[in-house]
């Protein structure tokens, strides 16, 4: 995982992910690398068409498409439900678990009824939510400032989706 989009340069992401377990290369990785996508879906059905040896985690931060959108410009290219049906062909031909990724921002995306939203995206899925606290670093693109959401909202909002059978987990709140 990286600061960039993986799907922006697939074919280098692709190659690189077949020889980092290789003998000459140190066998760097060996099965645990994790490659990131916002959600460009044709880049997920082509890392699961590739039959290679890694995870596949989804930045999804909103459980629907017009949050989304707000958030992760290219959300307007393809729908919360059609990335969570790409994330399940992948995990369906690969037979690992998918991580979805999910930024808490107070009162932009941490809300109870977010989180049933999500615990109803990921219903009948074997997936895991990877809940991360917000590191606040300025205005945003879009000249949005962003705040992480307190650790009580964060700890219900991770309730919600364990009371909904979703496996989440987030690590500890910064300065505890």
């Amino acid at each position: 995982m990286g600061m960039a989009e993986a799907d922006a340069d697939l074919e280098n992401v692709l190659e690189a992910a077949r020889r980092m377990p290789a003998r000459r290369w140190g066998r760097w990785a060996g099965g645990r690398s994790r490659c990131r996508t916002v959600g460009i879906v044709p880049g997920i059905d082509a890392m699961a068409a590739a039959d290679l040896n890694i995870n596949l985690a989804v930045s999804l931060h909103a459980p629907d498409d017009a949050t989304r959108a707000r958030l992760i410009p290219s959300g307007r290219r393809f729908g919360v439900e059609e990335i969570m049906a790409a994330a399940g062909r992948y995990q369906a031909i690969q037979g690992r678990p998918v991580s979805i990724q999910y930024c808490l921002l107070r009162g932009v995306n941490d809300s109870p009824g977010q989180a049933r939203q999500l615990a109803a995206l990921l219903n009948g899925r074997r997936m895991h939510v990877n809940l991360l606290h917000y590191n606040p670093t300025g205005l945003s693109l879009t000249g949005q400032r962003y705040e992480p959401s307190p650790l009580a909202v964060a700890d219900a909002f991770m309730g919600e989706l364990r009371a909904r059978g979703v496996v989440a987990h987030f690590p500890p709140f910064p300065g505890e």
